[in-house]
């Protein structure tokens, strides 16, 4: 077993915790793209290859945004606008 120096045990730790970190935002943001497709798709009927494509590329205020917008919109275009 190789030695294992304190700089090294607490930089392992560091880029543990920022995995971490990152999964949980994207398990957060991916469970923002279900509900919105979800919503979507109660509202109208399907999601568009181009919707799709936009929210696989948002963050996630840019999905709040959205998921606010269908409660008003009228057409699936009016929620990414």
């Amino acid at each position: 077993m190789s030695y294992i120096t304190s700089i090294e045990r607490v930089r392992s730790k560091r880029e543990r915790a920022q995995g971490v970190k990152e999964g949980m935002q994207k398990g957060v943001q991916q469970g923002q793209m279900e509900l919105l497709t979800t919503q979507i798709i109660g509202k109208f009927g399907i999601v568009p290859d181009w919707a799709r494509a936009r929210m696989a590329e948002a963050d996630e205020a840019q999905l709040n945004q959205w998921a606010l917008r269908i409660l008003e919109a009228r057409r699936i275009e009016d929620v990414f606008a």
